[in-house]
């Protein structure tokens, strides 16, 4: 009995030390195999930031180191994480604006600020939204109307697009066809992008006609990364006759001499790319400086040089008579400056810029300004 007792007790332990082996031998790896280890979680793709600026043009007249700026068919987009913004403005009157709004001797501004052009805004935070407005601002050399467009989804994305009509600064340029469009997005929830463009038409004094040009700047991160900015010319003739377009350097060289004995130069856009403190890439304007003119040094030169004295008398007894006319007569005196060849006039047409990157934090926009429900129609060119 004992020793059938014995036997049995050895058989269930054999059994047991047989099984616990199986057990140990499935859980250790295969002899001579590593074990994998585990894939690593993809990270995300985060909606991160871009932004894209477009304007038609650009006039600053000036003296020394004041410059009065004037600026026309401005767009602007601009995406950071979910939230998405754009803004068109036909006209942007800068410091001679702020001046006329500005209180006067009397505690009243020469214009009322809701008068002033300010531009047309919108985001996405209630929802997809769009908005058109027709701008008129005051009358003047660069007199014109101009549309402004812009649109915002929850994709998100944003567009602006700012129309500017012919203008016409007599004998000296004429604009028209003038566009400028600014569009940032997030594509498939893969790639971010800002894209910039302005279409623009030049005439020159009549001397010098460039037609089609059109700068564009797109920069694009995620997948399939790239940056790129180009200016490209349809047309262009001096003088009335064709030119070719083989090389932007030798049609600078001629556009140059033919509105040297003018007093005007022109430089011809370039391709800009930084990548710190942000990854940016810009097509630069059409830059033309109106200065030291030889028939206004000719003509005014010599009797503004006499008459300074006077005509600083002059503008403070006025300024302290009617103190409301200080910034038209400076307005005024900086035209003269400029027609004698003592002042500058510079004038930029054209250029785009684009940026993106990553993920920003926190909410960079104030208030909502899409109203709540508003129907979105995108333009009809589309983005």
């Amino acid at each position: 009995m004992g020793r059938r007792l014995a036997n049995a007790y050895r058989r269930t332990a054999v059994a047991g030390i047989a099984s616990a082996g199986l057990v140990l031998a499935g859980l250790a790896p295969a002899r001579g195999e590593v074990a994998a280890p585990a894939a690593p979680m993809q990270e995300a793709f985060a909606n991160g930031t871009a932004k894209a600026t477009a304007r038609v043009a650009r006039v600053a007249p000036g003296v020394g180191s004041l410059s009065l700026a004037i600026r026309a068919g401005i767009a602007v987009s601009d995406l950071q994480n979910n939230v998405a913004q754009s803004e068109a403005q036909a006209i942007d009157l800068g410091l001679i604006g702020t001046t006329l709004a500005s209180e006067g001797c009397s505690g009243d501004p020469i214009l009322p600020a809701a008068l002033l052009p300010k531009g047309t805004r919108i985001d996405n935070r209630q929802g997809d939204a769009s908005l058109v407005a027709d701008e008129l601002p005051l009358a003047g050399p660069l007199a014109a109307v101009g549309r402004e467009e812009v649109w915002a989804t929850k994709t998100p994305l944003a567009g602006a697009r700012s129309t500017f009509v012919p203008a016409e600064a007599p004998a000296l340029l004429k604009l028209s066809g003038g566009r400028a469009e600014a569009v940032t997005e997030v594509i498939d929830g893969q790639a971010r992008q800002a894209h910039a463009t302005v279409d623009v038409n030049l005439d020159i004094a009549g001397l010098v006609q460039l037609q089609g040009m059109r700068w564009e700047a797109i920069h694009r991160t995620g997948a399939d990364p790239h940056a790129d900015a180009t200016f490209d010319l349809g047309t262009a003739s001096l003088l009335g006759l064709p030119v070719p377009l083989d090389s932007l350097h030798d049609l600078g060289e001629s556009v140059n001499e033919v509105l040297a004995p003018i007093g005007l130069t022109v430089q011809f856009p370039r391709v800009e790319r930084f990548e710190d403190p942000a990854d940016l890439v810009r097509i630069t304007p059409l830059r033309i400086v109106v200065r030291d003119t030889q028939v206004g040094k000719a003509l005014l030169g010599p009797l503004l040089d006499i008459s300074r004295s006077q005509r600083e008398q002059l503008f403070d007894d006025l300024s302290n008579t009617m103190c409301e006319l200080a910034a038209v007569l400076l307005v005024g005196d900086v035209g003269v400056s400029i027609a004698g060849g003592t002042g500058f006039l510079a004038i930029e047409i054209g250029g785009a810029e684009a940026t993106t990157g990553e993920l920003v934090l926190g909410n960079p926009f104030g208030p909502p300004v899409a109203p709540d429900g508003a129907p979105v129609q995108l333009p009809a060119s589309g983005i």
